[in-house]
């Protein structure tokens, strides 16, 4: 499942290099960034879709996606008797009830989120293995994730704190996105020690300072916050991002002095 944009410009994403493993693959690409696949006429072109091709000839069908495409991912796992979900970063609902915590995504949510598939995590539900990547210092993506969790028992939840949103790109950054996804696709299940392991490259990814930065990050002591800006400068001098840029980069993320930290 994919966010919005020109769809005539469009390739879902991921699809070419999953047609390069010869899989065969289905996207579903939003022509609307506030529609979030919740028109009913998804609902029957995806009942169309499996008389046309019967998802069930396939022996195993994994749906994927990431943030609004998470939520469709999960939301019709199980009309699309998927035996696993990839969810990277997944919005479960915008339902106000279920979710008041959820303060992104506000014409989004002028949309029905009552009814069939509003919710995500009732999506999941029978499907075999749900694996989750998100921030977990990020609160409203924690607490879609503990949705989830509390909707299956069957889910694995693989931490990049400090990132933010946008994890399709910080897992391609940081070098994890392509081997996670095919032990997957082998049916695998990856493992956890060695994808923390490898995410702990972040401290070289300026995408890692941005989220922490941000004031949507938690847990940032006065003691982290120096630590962290020192590791920010030595980041933007060995990428050798142009000094003025550097400086400009730093203190609006920081709000603080860059000369006082090397730049």
């Amino acid at each position: 499942m994919n966010s919005a944009g020109p769809i005539e410009n469009r390739v879902g994403w991921g699809f070419d290099f999953i047609r390069s493993k010869d899989i065969n693959v289905i996207s579903f690409l939003e022509t609307r960034s506030t529609a979030w696949y919740r028109r009913t006429s998804f609902f029957h072109f995806l009942d169309e879709i499996d008389r046309a091709f019967n998802f069930n000839q396939f022996s195993s069908r994994i749906s994927y996606g990431g943030s609004m495409g998470g939520y469709a991912a999960g939301a019709f796992a199980s009309r699309l008797n998927c035996d696993s979900a990839i969810l990277l970063n997944p919005i479960s609902t915008l339902n106000k009830q279920l979710a008041p915590w959820e303060p992104r995504y506000p014409k989004a949510k002028k949309e029905s989120w009552e009814g069939s598939f509003h919710d995500a995590s009732e999506g999941i539900i029978g499907v075999s293995k749900v694996f989750l990547v998100a921030d977990p210092l990020l609160a409203p993506d924690r607490k879609h994730i503990h949705r989830f969790f509390q909707a299956s028992p069957r889910c694995e939840f693989y931490r990049i704190p400090g990132v933010g949103h946008g994890m399709p790109r910080h897992m391609h950054s940081l070098g994890v996105l392509k081997p996670f996804v095919l032990d997957i696709l082998k049916g695998n299940i990856p493992d956890k020690v060695a994808f923390s392991a490898a995410v702990r490259n972040r401290r070289d990814y300026l995408g890692y300072y941005q989220g922490i930065f941000s004031n949507e990050s938690l847990h940032r002591t006065p003691m982290r916050t120096k630590t962290l800006s020192k590791n920010l400068a030595r980041v933007l001098n060995s990428d050798q991002v142009p000094k003025p840029q550097a400086k400009k980069m730093f203190a609006r993320m920081t709000g603080k002095n860059p000369s006082r930290f090397g730049l």
